[in-house]
């Protein structure tokens, strides 16, 4: 009966991705269709397949507020590069490749700013520079960076020779995810990202604006913000303005202390 084929479908749905779900659908519609054709089944089923009703939307994995605050509190036991990035991370939402390719001449020490363009989007941003960040960033600098004799721009630097930038934070994420026991919620992700995830479901607990969010993120459309929103069910409930509102984002003198 298409009742039971729902049913099936809906199984599926809960055990595979979007993407293995657009293999299976199509499928199950020609197999039905052709056990129609050989009389297998009297009525030809296969226009009872309704995917778009039953396939998981994406929903981003993000750490729970007690093991943020665990993380915190041992992030002083941790090698000073590794804290520094995982508050740039945590506290200011930057990706991965933003954090690698972060240079000293974006960092404004005189203003508390960080002014760069996403690698990502080419985007423009600037964000504060929160005091538990700078002085991260600084201790690591000052203390524990590799010395280079040339001028180079990056801050973050591999721990073994030859002293180039990194190439990825995942590892220095991951390993410290694992050293700490801490299991994310919605997923198994284990990179910056998740840190990132996990700023925007402070963020929205907090009842922050979504216009807010999206500038501190420096999303460009509203489509990039859908894993995002989709963490906060009552804010959702509660959030009545179309998102085509945000738009890109526009510093002008600076980021606000929001």
């Amino acid at each position: 009966s298409s009742e039971k084929i729902q049913l099936a479908v809906i199984k599926f749905a809960g055990i595979c991705t979007r993407r293995s779900m657009a293999t299976i659908i199509p499928i199950l519609r020609s197999l039905l269709d052709f056990l129609h054709t050989i009389c297998l089944v009297e009525t030809n089923l296969s226009g009872s397949v309704m995917s778009v009703f039953v396939q998981k939307g994406s929903v981003a994995a993000y750490i729970s507020e007690q093991d943020q605050a665990n993380l915190m509190s041992q992030l002083g036991k941790e090698p000073k590069r590794t804290k520094a990035i995982v508050l740039l991370a945590m506290k200011l939402g930057l990706r991965d490749c933003d954090i690698c390719k972060l240079t000293f001449q974006e960092i404004d020490w005189r203003k508390d700013k960080i002014r760069l363009n996403q690698r990502k989007t080419g985007v423009p941003l600037v964000l504060p520079l929160l005091p538990d960040v700078g002085n991260a960033l600084m201790d690591y600098i000052l203390n524990e960076r590799p010395k280079r004799a040339d001028h180079y721009p990056y801050i973050f630097l591999r721990k073994q020779a030859p002293y180039h930038k990194l190439s990825s934070v995942y590892p220095i994420c991951s390993k410290l995810l694992d050293r700490q026991k801490v299991k994310p919620v919605n997923g198994t992700a284990k990179g910056a990202h998740l840190f990132r995830y996990s700023m925007v479901h402070r963020l929205l607990a907090a009842k922050v604006p979504h216009q807010t969010i999206t500038d501190i993120l420096g999303h460009v459309s509203k489509e990039s913000d859908k894993p995002y929103l989709s963490m906060e069910e009552s804010m959702l409930r509660m959030c009545t303005l179309d998102l085509s509102v945000i738009g890109r984002v526009s510093w002008r003198g600076g980021a606000s202390d929001d």
